[in-house]
């Protein structure tokens, strides 16, 4: 009798539980599930840069974009899915000054574990064309003028006719220079050689600069 007089007391608990908790507070939270990516992972400084990408479940969920510093990471802006939501998402990622970060996204809400999801690095850099040289051993000056190292493989110098210089791999560390000859020769550190036999530039000319996928670096009227 004792023993199923303690079984009832236990049911008769749980029954008034069941009658105060809403049906809510007996699910477990949801786990939401993240597919991000980002438009480009290096880009020059005030270019275009979105961070984007699914996250289920998507109605009513709160995301909050946020970048990694030496202390953790910072909130940077909020944004309510509205409830017919398909759980798709964009965030602009700012451009204005040169560096690499560190982004994700905090998914959060009513009956959801608030989770993060994957981080993305990328890179603003920042480079300019800083004088033409014509002649018979022509090159183009250009500096990295950024806080990132920048890889000129693929990058392309082109005069106001559309001629074109495919460069070739090459770092560039911060504040450091290297010319960029037309010609053949040795590259090293500060000198980089296209090895073409042509000559592009003339006296006065317009050179642009810009990276492998069509981004413009730098623009200079000489």
């Amino acid at each position: 009798m004792g023993e199923l007089r303690r079984i009832g007391i236990a049911a008769l608990v749980a029954g008034l539980i069941w009658a105060v908790l809403p049906p809510a507070a007996w699910a477990a939270d949801v786990t939401p599930v993240f597919d991000i990516v980002v438009n480009q992972i290096a880009v020059p400084r005030g270019g275009e840069l979105r961070l984007f990408g699914t996250v289920d479940p998507g109605p009513g969920t709160s995301l909050t974009l946020r970048r990694r510093t030496a202390s953790g990471w910072t909130d940077l802006r909020t944004k309510t899915l509205p409830p017919d939501s398909t759980g798709s998402f964009r965030f602009r990622l700012p451009t204005s000054t040169t560096g690499r970060r560190t982004y994700d996204v905090l998914a959060s809400g009513p009956g959801l574990t608030t989770t993060p999801s994957g981080d993305r690095t990328v890179r603003v850099f920042e480079a300019g064309i800083r004088s033409v040289h014509p002649g018979p051993k022509e090159y183009v000056l250009v500096k990295n003028v950024g806080r990132v190292r920048v890889n000129l493989s693929g990058w392309r110098l082109s005069d106001a006719s559309g001629t074109t210089l495919t460069l070739p791999k090459h770092a560039v560390r911060p504040g450091l220079s290297v010319r960029v000859y037309t010609g053949p020769g040795t590259t090293t550190t500060h000198r980089v050689y296209v090895g073409t036999r042509r000559r592009l530039w003339s006296r006065s000319d317009t050179a642009t600069l810009d990276t492998r996928s069509g981004l413009r670096v730098a623009r200079l009227r000489y």
